[in-house]
């Protein structure tokens, strides 16, 4: 019996293991690494919007504050009459007279507008809107809206600064008053100041103050609208805007 001889073929040798990751693997880990990159920088753009629109505001609420303290100081005491003591002795008249005013008291237009003031020379306590002292006993303050500089400025007439930015718009009306024959007062507002006399004047000042942020922001005109000075709903635009309303009443209504 003969034994059958096969051929023996050479063994193989054992496969090695995998190094490094397929392509399919390295797609997704720059994904994955793409999309947490996103993430982040969305939430950091989201953020600065916010704090933006937030700034934006605060700046807003407090510029429209001091403008609105500033007017009124200067309105609410227009027409004000300083009293002058006489110098005589008793019977030698009347113990106190007032200093007839100059210039009209209330001047103006819808932009802006001019109030006069009387103070103590010897005291030297007011101050006009530009923080300087006020040097005569009878001092004009002016305020008014500058379109090409975008301001509100404020002066005595012969100076004026400004003394806010960011202004889109500045709109002044006036309460006129007349009295009648039985001493009945009646109101009419009007663009244009009444002169004063001793049956009519102006009574109140309103004002209306359009401010805008600085900041750019997108979203803000996305079909939002406010409200403007001439009580008509307009596109808000690419940036915060608001707008500020305030009545003053004069504290002499015959001014």
């Amino acid at each position: 019996m003969s034994i059958r001889k096969g051929k023996h073929s050479a063994r193989r040798p054992a496969p090695v293991g995998q190094q490094g990751f397929t392509l399919l693997e390295l797609i997704v880990g720059m994904v994955l690494g793409l999309l947490v990159i996103a993430a982040a920088l969305g939430s950091l753009l989201l953020t600065r919007s916010t704090s933006a629109v937030t700034s934006d505001l605060t700046q807003l609420q407090q510029t429209a504050a001091y403008a609105l303290r500033v007017i009124g100081v200067q309105i609410r005491q227009a027409g004000s009459y300083e009293p002058v003591a006489a110098t005589g002795g008793f019977g030698s008249g009347d113990a106190i007279t007032f200093k007839d005013y100059t210039s009209a008291v209330v001047t103006g237009d819808e932009a802006s507008f001019t109030v006069a003031t009387q103070t103590p020379m010897a005291m030297r306590l007011r101050r006009d809107c530009l923080g300087n002292a006020v040097m005569t006993s009878e001092f004009l303050s002016t305020l008014a809206f500058d379109a090409d500089s975008a301001s509100l400025l404020c002066g005595n007439g012969a100076q004026t600064q400004p003394i806010i930015g960011n202004v889109t718009d500045f709109r002044v009306r006036y309460r006129n008053f007349t009295v009648n024959g039985a001493g009945n007062y009646s109101f009419q507002i009007a663009e244009a100041p009444q002169p004063s006399s001793a049956t009519a004047g102006v009574a109140a000042v309103e004002v209306c103050l359009e401010l805008q942020g600085d900041e750019p922001v997108p979203d803000a005109g996305a079909g939002g609208k406010y409200v403007n000075c001439d009580g008509q709903a307009v596109p808000m635009g690419d940036r915060i805007r608001r707008v500020f309303h305030n009545t003053y009443s004069l504290r002499v209504r015959g001014a």
